[in-house]
């Protein structure tokens, strides 16, 4: 396994999926938009911040736990390119 998790339609049904309220469907899609252009930009560092914050509303709609949140990330930072780990030291985790 190189890494990859390959979805299928199938099991993808028994995935619980939140409501999301019209305010957090729209900072989504504005936040997805804002991600984009950043990309388009080349601003690799808007779009690690954007990410995070996307992540952040993700988590709560899910209602996940600290420990939960640790343990994600912590799966991830192998699928993470460098720029969406490095830290703008602006204190927040």
């Amino acid at each position: 396994n190189s890494g990859r998790v390959q979805f299928r339609g199938n099991l993808m049904n028994k995935v619980p999926i939140p409501s999301a309220s019209a305010t957090d469907k729209a900072k989504l899609t504005k936040l997805a938009e804002c991600a984009a252009k950043s990309a388009t930009a080349g601003d690799a560092a808007a779009v690690a911040r954007i990410k995070r914050e996307i992540d952040e509303i993700v988590y709560r709609l899910f209602d996940l736990t600290a420990d939960e949140i640790a343990h994600i990330e912590t799966s991830l930072v192998n699928t993470r390119s460098q720029s969406d780990t490095d830290d703008d030291d602006d204190g927040e985790e």
